[in-house]
This record gives structure tokens, sequence and C-alpha cells, in this order.
């Protein structure tokens, strides 16, 4: 099978197509013909940080990397029962990788979910990590009718489902991002958009239940005076300063809370995503797509390029 793995080292390291072995299925797996893949932050820092390690002597075989993926069944272990042969399927792999950027991708069965019926495989390879992360961070956030909340990165992969989950939850939306992107996060159904060029959304005035930093360049300190007395904090990525908030805050009984989230793959929460994309209450954000040739430019346009919403990778017809 054809796949994408890394060559060369360092800040030389890039992507080439090469013909790779079928990778073995176990008992709980299943086998995905992969239709397409996409670019999250996580895959483009594995690549970096892999890149710099040893690879001669076998210490490191090739990996190929790709978190979401979406396709079609073509085999199954003995255990899977609830996952058929020719099923249409989409999810992620949270095990170190899933292996997406090949023709052929071993995944557990407990990762994935039918496809919702009403998108393509390209937008269904937008949402799986970010659909997880976004709807895992809202229920840490107890977001519910009434909640007002507060986006920050609201036009990104996790911003852009993070607001409009918010909404079909019946919360108060009001997201943060630059101003080329206000029509767009405004369409996404956001009740107040606020150009972070034009407005310190830190010194604004107001209070939040929660705040969900989906760009993870906040912290709990940064965005105290945006959050209700017992108001909930909630980053994507923790950078110093949040990490040494949490510890604060767990010492002072602090009743504003701080949560990092790392999302999980579990069926369940898929499903809660289908259902949401198939009542419409949720459209996958794709803004780029790349064939797999060009999967060093893909990467290369998310680090380099803000996109709105995805960068999805399709690896077949």
């Amino acid at each position: 099978m054809k796949a994408a793995i890394m060559k060369g080292y360092g800040s030389n390291s890039e992507f080439v197509i090469a013909e790779m072995a079928m990778p073995h299925i176990g008992d709980e797996d299943v086998l995905i013909e992969v239709h397409s893949s996409s670019v999250n932050p996580i895959d483009f820092k594995l690549h970096k940080a892999v890149s710099y390690l040893p690879r001669n002597g076998g210490f490191l075989k090739p990996l190929i990397l790709g978190r979401d993926v979406s396709g079609i069944v073509k085999r199954k272990g003995s255990s899977v029962h609830d996952i058929q042969v020719g099923d249409a399927v989409y999810g992620v792999s949270m095990n170190f990788l899933t292996g997406a950027y090949a023709e052929f991708a071993a995944v557990k069965a407990k990762n994935i979910a039918p496809m919702p019926v009403n998108i393509s495989f390209e937008e269904a390879a937008s949402v799986p990590l970010v659909g997880l992360t976004a709807l895992q961070g809202l229920q840490k956030g107890r977001v519910t009718k009434g909640t007002e909340i507060l986006i920050i990165g609201a036009s990104g992969g996790v911003g852009a489902l993070t607001v409009q989950i918010a909404k079909s939850m019946g919360a108060k939306v009001s997201a943060v991002c630059s101003g080329g992107n206000v029509e767009f996060v405004t369409s996404l159904g956001a009740d107040e958009v606020i150009d972070y060029t034009k407005t310190n959304y830190l010194e604004d005035g107001r209070s939040f239940d929660v705040v969900y930093d989906v760009a993870g360049c906040e912290s709990l300190s940064s965005c105290s005076s945006l959050l209700k007395s017992d108001g909930i904090y909630i980053s994507t990525t923790p950078n110093r300063k949040s990490i040494m908030d949490l510890f604060k805050s767990a010492l002072l009984l602090n009743e504003k809370q701080i949560h990092f989230i790392h999302a999980s793959s579990n069926r369940q929460d898929l499903v809660t995503l289908t259902n949401m994309i198939e009542a419409d209450l949720l459209k996958p954000t794709v803004d780029r797509t790349f064939p797999l040739a060009d999967i060093n430019k893909s990467h290369y346009e998310e680090k380099n390029n803000k996109s709105k919403g995805k960068t999805v990778v399709r690896i077949s017809e």
C-alpha cells in the first residue's frame, strides 16, 4: 500500500510516499480502506518530535502519522460484532497514532463509529479529534441551556465546532477571533464575535460561566476577571502559566475551576457528534483539501497559514 512516511532528520525531515506492508489487525481491530484524513497540530508536533529520534538499526521503524480517519471497513477482527465489512466509518485512535496517512489503517473498533450519512468522507475526516475535543470540553464545563460561554480561538478546527455544539446545547456564545474571521464565526451561530485585534477581550468587564480557551493562549489567572465566582476555565493546550494556576487553584481552594482537555476516543461521543451532524446542528468546516502526494504542503499550510476550520488530506477518491 502507499503511505506517507518520514525521511530525514530534524528540520530536514519531510514526508515521502512509499510502498509499505499492509497493517495487521488484531481480534478487536478493523482494517479501514482510508478515503481521507486531516492535519491536526498534534500531527505536525509529533512529526517534529519524532524527526530527532534515531531510526537506524531498527530502533524506530518508519512511522505513518495521521490521527483522523474516514473510510470503508474491509476486514474485521473476530471479536468485532457491531461494525460490519462495507460500513462507512470515521474516528480517531488516541493511542499515539492512527496511521491514517496511508491507503489502509488498522484501528480499534471501539475508536470508530458509523459515518454521518449526510456528509462526504472529506468532511467526516475533519471531525473526530476536534469534535471530541469540543464536545468533551463543553461537557467538562457543564454547558447547558443559558450558559454564558466565551470561546477563545473560535475560527480554528476545534473552535468552529465548539461554537456550533455550544449553541446546540442552548448556550449564549461569545467568540474571539481575528478580524478576517469574524464573518465566518458569525455564520457558525455565535451570538457575539469579538475581534481581538480591535478589542482587548481580557478587559471587557463582563463575566462568563465558562471560558473555553481552545487556542491555549491564555491561563486561569489571565482570564480570572472574565469568570463568575464559580466559573470554569478550560484549555486544550496547557502552558507553563496555566499549569501553575492549576496548583494554585487547588492549594487555595479557589471556587473557579480549571480543566485541561485531552480528548479520549470513544464510540459514544462519536455517535453524539454523528447525531448532531445528521440533525443539521453541526456542520464540519473544511477549509483546504490536499491529495496525499501534497502531504508536505498540507502540513506547511496548517502550520503557517491559519485556517477557517480544518485542513484535510484526501488519500483516495
